[in-house]
């Protein structure tokens, strides 16, 4: 399948380390936020817990949109679309490279992994070596790796059209109603990371840089974010909560 490459201009550095993992990739031209018109920034309506989507929020999601809009464009049936900061494991072209492993019937499958607990169907319903698929029950932040289906891409351009939240949330937050409209997997251990989920600073990312500034959640607000998700296992006797791994 293609992998698309979600990226700035100004970031040639990343991209030309991206394209020594992945030499055929695709680039995406990502928009930048701080560019975008008045008018435009004013779709960025307020998130529920009451912040606006920033500039960068919203050039990410123009930025997935146009990786989205390319693949129904193409007329291929899935692609791989990664920012250009993620990590990559050893094997991620030959397990990309592949399709027979694929499910029937899915809209995204997230290869990465923030490597917090989430929540995942016991049963896995497919497998490539020792990679696994299950169905992603909870939320998983990030958007920095996945492979997306041309169903899923027509889905999620409709369902983003609002810009109601954060890309990332749109696509891998159970609490949000557009969740329950896609078919997730997560696959275990991920094939890609971020660097702040594998102890590496990150200081050129303009997105992270302005969330930084935004009110730090409290002791209780994350003590009742792990009882909500406790709450969710127990209601799911087929589900179980682990970190994926990155290998």
């Amino acid at each position: 399948m293609d992998v698309y490459v979600i990226n700035l201009e100004s970031q040639t550095d990343r991209l030309a380390r991206m394209r020594t993992r992945v030499p055929d990739l695709r680039r995406i031209a990502a928009v930048d936020g701080w560019k975008l018109p008045p008018e435009e920034l004013a779709r960025g309506l307020h998130f529920p817990n009451g912040y606006d989507l920033t500039p960068p929020e919203m050039g990410c999601t123009k930025s997935h949109r146009a990786a989205w809009s390319e693949l129904i464009e193409s007329g291929a049936s899935c692609a791989c679309v990664l920012e250009d900061d993620a990590m990559l494991s050893a094997d991620f072209d030959r397990i990309v490279g592949r399709h027979d492993w694929l499910p029937a019937r899915y809209d995204l499958i997230k290869i990465e992994t923030t490597q917090k607990d989430i929540l995942l169907d016991k049963r896995p319903i497919g497998e490539i070596d020792d990679r696994r698929l299950h169905r992603l029950r909870s939320r998983h932040l990030g958007a920095g790796g996945y492979i997306v289906s041309r169903t899923g891409a027509e889905k999620l351009l409709r369902l983003s059209e609002s810009y109601r939240y954060p890309i990332d949330v749109l696509m891998f937050d159970h609490r949000v109603p557009e969740f329950s409209q896609l078919r997730i997997y997560q696959m275990t251990p991920a094939l890609c990371v971020q660097p702040p989920y594998a102890g590496e600073r990150q200081t050129d990312s303009s997105i992270e840089a302005h969330r930084a500034r935004k009110p730090k959640r409290t002791w209780r607000y994350s003590i009742g974010r792990r009882l909500h998700d406790l709450r969710d296992l127990t209601k799911r006797p087929g589900s179980l909560s682990l970190s994926v791994p990155f290998a």
